[in-house]
């Protein structure tokens, strides 16, 4: 085994300590930590046998395993862009949700205190 794979598999560890760790303290839910541990799973066999690419690459007609990992690797990098896309949509919604609520129970209060001073005067 060389210094590099040992290196990475030394990262692919603390990238699974740190995922169970997450899910352990419940701040990634069953899915998102099943796909982290396939996900590491994968690389750590592709980083222990790395002839493996090459024949996948060459069973899916794709030139070099090098290849074949830059492609899965690049769409991998675009399905994760896009759930970040959603989720920070779906925060910016909720943000607006709750601003103009406050707002609304802000201007409602301002009205109270206008109709109490006008009564008092």
């Amino acid at each position: 085994m060389s210094f590099v794979q040992i290196i990475l598999l030394a990262f692919i560890l603390f990238a699974i300590i740190r995922a169970v760790l997450r899910f352990k303290n419940k701040d990634i839910r069953v899915n998102e930590f099943f796909f982290w541990m396939v996900l590491w799973g994968a690389i750590a066999v592709v980083v222990i046998f790395p002839d493996l690419t090459s024949r996948l690459a060459a069973l899916l007609g794709v030139g070099r395993g090098a290849d074949l990992a830059i492609y899965l690797s690049t769409i991998l990098v675009f399905y994760l862009i896009f759930r970040l896309m959603v989720s920070l949509d779906k925060i910016d919604q909720d943000v607006t949700k709750i601003v103009s609520a406050l707002a609304l129970k802000d201007l409602e209060g301002k009205k109270k205190n206008q109709a109490s001073l006008l009564r008092a005067a």
